[in-house]
């Protein structure tokens, strides 16, 4: 099941498309002249990328304002347009993306002019230089939703399942109605997880298709078989008058495999931190094909982001500059670029 057809079978859900701009970038605009100056004082290294053919394009949805453009995203917080919000977040706290640029103060960019043109809206499509030494997340999948993760098929399906375990614990996007809006504060859902048992959250997840951890039909059954007094599903509740909860807890306990038991007890450890726990658990980048390439020596394959400066040139004016040098961008460009306009 993709993310879309997931999310078509939530009767009355509706997800935000809508990217949520938590603190902005900021954007200077440059004449082309200084543009090309900076190009040459801080962009070396890219303009090797330049002569591979390896270069960041962005489509924009409002214009920035200029040809040229410094943008700066090192302050900038945003969340993901067409998910809810959850896969990010787990990528900003899970341990083995801590080398990882953090999607959140990053430009979302790709190696394939067509794929990035295809994001643009009235703002164009621009090339993203960015200054040397920033590192830059290199993705094998052109859209990173379709990235594989563990134990929940890919990123899209981890975001949306992840979203209805949370929906029935009813922990909303920062007290948001549900699924009209996008959770943007790990430490929130935190604390609202920090109220439930571990086993509670265990069963939670796995009855929201994360079925790698156990057998849920089994954890059922054990319940029936040795209480009548209530559903294993109120188990969420904490509430022993709706559900046997010593019960319902031996009957996550004994039905988990190794990995549902090694998860357990991590959460067990970290009552406070079980997203980040639930974090680590699916989030791995190199089981979702991400490495880390800095400029000079990209090798871009999709999806790309980097967080800091750059250089962004509007693609026309772009191929004019290296136009007017003959395509020989890994050498200095001079400002005589300008009389191409």
């Amino acid at each position: 099941m993709n993310f879309k057809q997931f999310l078509a079978e939530s009767a009355g859900e509706q997800l935000t498309e809508k990217t949520l701009i938590l603190k902005k970038w900021k954007v200077t605009p440059v004449e082309v002249e200084k543009g090309i100056q900076l190009l040459n004082e801080h962009c070396r290294d890219s303009l090797r990328d330049i002569k591979s053919g390896n270069i960041l394009f962005r489509g924009f949805k409002e214009a920035p304002g200029a040809k040229v453009a410094v943008f700066d995203s090192t302050k900038a917080v945003r969340t993901s347009k067409d998910s809810y919000n959850l896969y990010q977040l787990a990528m900003q706290v899970a341990t083995k993306f801590k080398d990882i640029p953090a999607r959140s103060s990053s430009f979302i960019c790709s190696g394939n002019i067509h794929d990035a043109n295809s994001y643009s809206g009235t703002g164009g499509l621009l090339a993203m230089i960015p200054f040397d030494g920033t590192p830059v997340a290199v993705a094998q999948s052109g859209d990173i939703f379709s990235a594989p993760t563990r134990y929940a098929g890919d990123v899209a399906t981890f975001d949306s399942m992840m979203y209805h375990a949370l929906r029935d614990l009813k922990i909303t996007p920062e007290g948001k109605a549900v699924g009209k809006s996008k959770y943007t504060s790990v430490a929130a859902i935190n604390a609202a997880l920090a109220s439930f048992s571990p086993e509670a959250v265990m069963f939670t997840l796995m009855s929201n298709s994360f079925d790698e951890f156990g057998s849920l039909s089994k954890i059922e059954d054990y319940y029936e078989q040795r209480t009548s007094h209530g559903d294993i599903y109120q188990i969420t509740s904490g509430s022993g008058k709706k559900v046997d909860i010593q019960i319902a807890n031996q009957a996550v306990r004994a039905n988990l495999n190794a990995a549902g038991k090694a998860l357990l007890e991590k959460m067990e450890k970290a009552p406070s931190r079980k997203f980040n726990v639930i974090a680590d658990m699916f989030m791995d980048p190199a089981d979702i094909k991400i490495k880390v390439q800095y400029p000079g020596a990209l090798k871009l394959n999709g999806e790309a982001w980097f967080s800091g400066k750059c250089v962004g040139i509007q693609v026309s004016v772009f191929y004019k500059i290296l136009e007017a040098f003959g395509g020989r961008a890994n050498k200095s460009l001079t400002t005589k670029a300008n009389s191409v306009w």
